[in-house]
């Protein structure tokens, strides 16, 4: 379950359409919180508040629970409002989210073989490469920030707002924008997401283990490596035609492993690759393929490297070989 996702069935618990199934995902969510269990998503100041509110209404509920449901509705509404009045006090928010219709998630995906483009509530577009997906709200209208989620890859043209800034969830990477173009790739059996900068500024953050925000900003033509494992950034300069050009249907493999090109094959062709020689996953390649059938991008892959090759039922894809030429 992506953050997105828990905060719409919080939000259905708060306005009392949620089912019981999803009434029992956030009572889990309340007992981890009071037995130390730490969750990997990090919530912002109005998050938290919304999951406070919930809290305090389901203790007020506990209160009432000897009287009828048609009893205990106006008053119970009363303690939540008193109760999000005071925190929102405390924490000098204004919660604009409690006058607006309640907030709706959409999560569009795409399967292996599969490109499509995402219009958002603000006009921004998010074109998402195969076996990728982006969670979105309905609106950004009782939202402070643009926030939207994706795994997989996506390209975003976004609409600027100096108001409401413009955030990306991917993988433990944090991007935030004003307006501007940008490609990342943060598939999850990757050990890096990158973030690579076509128009405009961005910025990029993560929040190590011990609290301290770590962070850049990149401009046109810049790369930032996020490295899942060791938690960190590093910033280059790079060539962005190679990390945009599948948004118009080429494969640019420009110092790529054969392991790389076969993931990227694979997510495009829905194929299975298999590797009978370990040692051909670290073959470098250079080469743009351009809306190709499979088999003549493997024809002259294998001229490039030596490799040898079979495909078998059901897409499946064996490399054998000796070495690199």
């Amino acid at each position: 379950m992506t953050k997105a996702e828990f905060l719409a069935i919080l939000d259905r618990n708060l306005n009392g359409t949620a089912t019981d199934a999803e009434r029992k995902i956030v009572d889990r969510f309340f007992r981890d919180q009071l037995t130390g269990v730490d969750h990997e998503w990090s919530f912002t100041e109005s998050e938290r508040i919304r999951i406070e509110v919930l809290k305090s209404l389901n203790r007020a509920i506990d209160e009432e629970s000897s009287q009828s449901i048609h009893e205990r509705r106006s008053p119970l509404w009363r303690i939540a409002l008193a109760a999000v009045l005071i925190m929102a006090t405390s924490f000098g928010v204004y919660l604009k989210w409690m006058v607006e219709d309640e907030i709706h998630y959409t999560t569009i995906a795409t399967q292996r073989g599969e490109q499509r483009s995402v219009t958002l509530a603000d006009g921004s577009v998010v074109y998402l490469n195969a076996e990728s997906s982006v969670t979105f709200p309905a609106s950004f209208k009782a939202t402070e920030t643009r926030e939207v989620e994706l795994s997989g890859e996506g390209f975003f043209e976004v609409v600027r707002d100096e108001e409401r800034p413009f955030v990306v969830r991917s993988a433990g990477l944090l991007t935030t924008v004003l307006g501007t173009s940008f490609n990342i790739s943060a598939y999850s059996e990757n050990e890096d997401v990158s973030v690579t900068v076509a128009t405009g500024k961005v910025r990029i953050q993560i929040t190590g283990e011990t609290g301290e925000e770590t962070g850049e900003t990149l401009t046109a033509g810049q790369q930032g490596l996020y490295n899942k494992p060791s938690e960190t950034i590093v910033t280059t300069a790079v060539n962005v035609e190679r990390y945009l050009a599948w948004k118009e249907g080429t494969i640019h493999l420009e110092g790529a492993s054969l392991k790389e090109a076969t993931d990227i094959l694979g997510r495009w062709y829905d194929a299975e690759f298999e590797f009978r020689n370990q040692k051909l996953k670290d073959c470098t390649i250079d080469g743009k393929f351009r809306n190709d059938q499979l088999e003549n991008i493997l024809e002259n892959l294998r001229f490039l490297i030596g490799f040898e090759y079979r495909i078998e039922p059901g897409n499946r894809i064996i490399i054998d070989g000796k070495s690199c030429n």
